[in-house]
């Protein structure tokens, strides 16, 4: 068995009516919060209210950045950072899905120096010591960011997409609360649902992936796909929604301690380029094409996730079942009402190019079982331009 490592400093709260607990948790760190939100819809509205009462009445004066967008940008970022300056923020809470959190992260750290969070991203500085506390309260099950230590950013003037990775951007506490998921509407729910299965799967492939990555990876793997299909044609379901918080934070934690691979290096170019296609959606465009690309490199492994995803490959060959892992991986796909080509999705062909040179700029690629050059990954996007 290899040496591995393993370090996880939030603070989980998971169950039902956790967030009850924010306020409490919020005046460990101070005063004043600066709370972090997408602008408010019908569902969300509620939850932010109460978050709000919650820290108010913890003694904390609140104020609420509620700009922060999808595929988070620097520009929301460089404004939630202006607000909190102004406020004079003691902590900053994420109230949402993947882009509150991962706004709020980038906003502690903008907020605490005079540059910009693209000055932190990947390999290009070290994050300033005064970095903010985060507290992050999750209201979809699928970023994973409550329990990492990664933010992503998109620099939407250079139409590219990268993150920040520094242990100081870990949550201080993470409020892992399901009750707060009812109302996330069906797309939403597949989306950042395929999003933790990726993380699980791609964890598992990883050349860091450690005893404690894989068995955390396999039981997300199996929570989503007993889980995420049934969930979407009843999103009441508490136990359901339950199920898949867990294995969202399951994930997270896989991320955390070993990482992702080729097909995020080519989700976040796609997400960068054309910030409409969501995270997950970006991700679900390519992964028929990776998983053939992939599978013969890492039989193991994927046997291991066909065997998941459908039980009756227990018992056959190993090569048998990675194989078929591929195919069983598409019907999750269409069970998830997530088969679409890059066409479908407003994806420009004649970008491919650019796009395959763009996938090898963050490091993901590497980890892969098998590294892919940029030819390669130009013909893995041609596979990918329409579907039937």
């Amino acid at each position: 068995m290899k040496p591995f490592q393993v370090f996880q400093p939030t603070e989980i709260r998971f169950g039902r009516g956790r967030v009850r607990q924010l306020g409490k948790a919020a005046a460990t760190y101070g005063r004043r919060a600066l709370l972090v939100t997408v602008p408010p819809t019908d569902a969300l509205a509620p939850v932010i209210a109460k978050a709000k009462t919650l820290l108010a009445s913890a003694g904390l004066a609140v104020e609420h950045f509620d700009a922060a967008v999808p595929n988070p940008t620097t520009d929301s970022i460089t404004a939630g950072a202006v607000l909190a300056r102004e406020h004079r923020a003691d902590v900053i809470v994420g109230l949402g899905g993947g882009s509150s959190m991962d706004t709020a992260k980038a906003i502690a750290v903008e907020a605490a120096d005079e540059g910009t969070c693209w000055d932190y991203r990947l390999f290009k500085a070290d994050l300033p010591e005064r970095t903010l506390p985060v507290i992050a309260v999750t209201t979809t099950s699928g970023t994973g960011s409550h329990a990492t230590q990664v933010a992503v950013v998109t620099n939407s003037r250079q139409r590219d997409k990268s993150y920040l990775c520094h242990p100081r951007l870990f949550p201080g506490i993470a409020l892992v609360d399901p009750e707060l998921m009812l109302s996330a509407p069906r797309q939403l729910t597949a989306v950042t649902g395929w999003d933790a299965f990726t993380h699980a799967l791609e964890a598992s492939l990883h050349k860091n992936c450690s005893p404690y990555v894989r068995l955390l990876a396999l039981e997300a793997m199996q929570l989503i796909v007993a889980n995420l299909p049934p969930l979407l044609e009843d999103l009441g379901n508490l136990e359901r929604r339950s199920a898949m918080a867990w294995a969202d934070t399951l994930a997270g934690l896989c991320l955390a301690n070993a990482g992702v691979t080729l097909p995020h290096s080519i989700g976040m170019a796609i997400s960068g380029r054309w910030p409409h296609v969501a995270h997950g959606e970006s991700l679900a465009l390519i992964y028929p094409a990776f998983t053939r690309f992939t599978c013969s490199s890492a039989v193991p492994e994927f046997a291991a996730v066909g065997r998941v995803l459908n039980p009756a490959l227990i018992g056959i060959a190993e090569e048998d079942a990675a194989l078929q892992a591929c195919v069983e991986i598409d019907l999750l796909l269409r069970r998830l009402d997530l088969w679409s080509g890059f066409e479908a999705r407003g994806v420009s062909v004649a970008e491919f190019d650019e796009l395959a040179a763009q996938s090898l700029t963050l490091p993901d690629y590497r980890n892969n079982p098998r590294v892919a050059t940029k030819d390669e990954i130009r013909v893995l996007l041609d596979e990918c331009r329409v579907r039937g």
